[in-house]
């Protein structure tokens, strides 16, 4: 995924139509949380899957209309916006997806992985089920990466290297004890309370203690 530079201004358009899209001065999607005694029962009482995320690579994937041109950004957590070439991506979707993940700057082409869809076509994300989610990130996949319908011709050379790939996600029980990762629930269509996160971020010897809980 080729990347480049914005200006200052730009940037600032950028982060102020993500706003409007997400309904949220905030970064969306994962939280910086530590996971206490109290949190236990969001372990228990719901599946959780837990994926490793690089220091620093956090971001988010917009597909945004800004001034009438239509953009595709990432968003790092320090709120950088950086410009990104896609292939292949209908117009539909730059009436204001966004989708969570983090960036892989290692080897040629920058990657995106993507862990979830927060907005799909400006569709707010707590409208969503998990399976409406899921079609975000299937549609994003499918329109990066477009399968050849007629048979008559020779199938579409595939990409060299997939420009948007699902996140490998881990059950609790296989995570190491150690190290920064995702938590993403099976299910994120609960939210008790007035505000309820749907992902974290925490250093898993804050959560070691309730891995044992959720599997007894």
């Amino acid at each position: 995924m080729a990347t480049t530079s914005m200006g200052a201004g730009m940037q600032l358009a950028v982060l102020r139509e993500l706003q409007r899209v997400v309904g949220t001065h905030k970064f969306p999607g994962c939280t910086h949380a530590p996971f206490t005694g109290d949190a236990a029962w969001k372990v228990v009482a719901y599946p959780y899957h837990a994926m490793r995320i690089p220091p620093g690579a956090r971001a988010l994937l917009a597909l945004l209309t800004v001034d009438g041109q239509s953009m595709a950004v990432t968003v790092s957590k320090r709120m950088v916006v950086t410009g990104a070439r896609l292939p292949t991506i209908p117009k539909s979707l730059f009436r204001g997806s966004v989708f969570d993940g983090y960036m892989e700057q290692g080897g040629p082409v920058p990657r995106f992985w993507v862990s979830d869809c927060l907005a799909y076509k400006g569709i707010c994300d707590t409208r969503f089920s998990l399976n409406q989610r899921m079609a975000g990130v299937t549609g994003l996949s499918n329109a990066l990466n477009p399968v050849e319908e007629d048979v008559s011709s020779p199938p579409a050379k595939p990409p060299s290297q997939m420009l948007v790939e699902p996140c490998v996600r881990r059950s609790l029980a296989e995570v190491p004890r150690s190290g920064t990762w995702l938590l993403c629930p099976e299910d994120l269509g609960f939210r008790p309370g007035k505000l309820q996160p749907d992902t974290y971020v925490a250093c898993l010897d804050d959560v070691a203690q309730l891995i044992g809980s959720a599997s007894s």
